[in-house]
């Protein structure tokens, strides 16, 4: 019995961390942000993930920043690592409203 109930939580375990495609705001297709992200964004701002584009984001293999427009306004987001944990932080009033945010 112990064995049957495992698999279900193992299965939960990792739809919890897999990738979620966001759409790309200059509509050439999506890409996959991590689940973490989108959940961020998606309660801080109360905003659905299909109102979610990624207007740009960094071009390393684990992307630590992303430009979003969510429901029509311009966050940005910050991966911030301790240790094995991370967390996303909005940082958009870290930067002036005059910076250049074109793709």
């Amino acid at each position: 019995m112990t064995s049957r109930a495992w698999i279900p939580l193992v299965a939960l375990a990792s739809a919890a961390c897999a990738p979620v495609p966001l759409r790309k705001a200059d509509g050439s297709g999506t890409v996959l942000v991590s689940q973490r992200l989108a959940t961020t964004v998606e309660s801080e701002h109360r905003c659905p993930p299909e109102r979610i584009t990624v207007i740009r984001m960094d071009d390393s293999m684990d992307a630590d920043y992303f430009e979003l427009d969510v429901c029509g306004s311009v966050r940005r987001y910050e991966k911030f690592q301790g240790g094995d944990t991370f967390t996303w932080v909005d940082v958009t009033t870290l930067y002036p409203p005059t910076d250049d945010i074109s793709p």
